[in-house]
C-alpha cells in the first residue's frame, strides 16, 4: 500500500496523511473542552472555517477521473481519507454533522470506492461489530 520503489509516489502519499494528520489535530484540538456545548459551537464554526478550508483543499487535489485519491488504485493514502472521513461524518462528534461530506464529492467517492472494496470489508467484517457506523459518505 505503500510505494518502496517510487519516491514521488510515496512523497505524494505523503501527503495526503499529512492534511489527514491536521485535520486530526484540528478536530482534537476542539475535544479538551470540558463544557459540552462550547465545544460542539467550536467545532460548528471548524466546519464552516478551518476544517471546511482543509476539506476545500483535499478534494481539489483529488484526482478528477478516479476512485483512488492519487488515480493509480487503492493506496495508504485513501484508507487513511477513509477512516478519518468515518470518524467525522459518523455523528459521534458534537457539533461536526454527518452530511460534512456533501459538498466535497471526490472525498465522498474515495471514501464510498474504499468501503466497497472486498479487501477492506473483510477486514472491517473480522475487526467490527456488525453495525459499527463507518461514516456517511454519500
Amino acid at each position: 500500500m505503500y510505494p518502496s520503489t517510487n519516491d514521488i509516489l510515496a512523497a505524494q502519499i505523503d501527503q495526503y496523511l499529512d492534511i489527514a494528520t491536521d485535520i486530526t489535530v484540528l478536530v482534537s484540538s476542539a475535544g479538551g473542552e470540558k463544557d459540552d456545548e462550547k465545544r460542539r459551537i467550536m467545532r460548528q464554526e471548524m466546519c464552516s472555517g478551518a476544517l471546511g478550508r482543509k476539506l476545500q483543499i483535499l478534494d481539489k487535489n483529488i484526482a478528477d477521473d478516479s476512485e483512488w485519491v492519487l488515480g493509480q488504485g487503492m493506496s495508504l493514502a485513501d484508507i487513511a481519507i477513509w477512516r478519518l472521513m468515518g470518524w467525522l461524518s459518523s455523528g459521534m462528534l458534537d457539533g461536526i454533522p454527518t452530511n460534512l461530506l456533501a459538498g466535497y464529492p471526490k472525498i465522498s467517492r474515495v471514501c464510498s470506492a474504499v468501503d466497497m472494496n472486498p479487501r477492506i470489508q473483510e477486514w472491517v467484517s473480522q475487526t467490527y461489530p456488525q453495525n459499527y457506523n463507518r461514516g456517511n459518505y454519500l
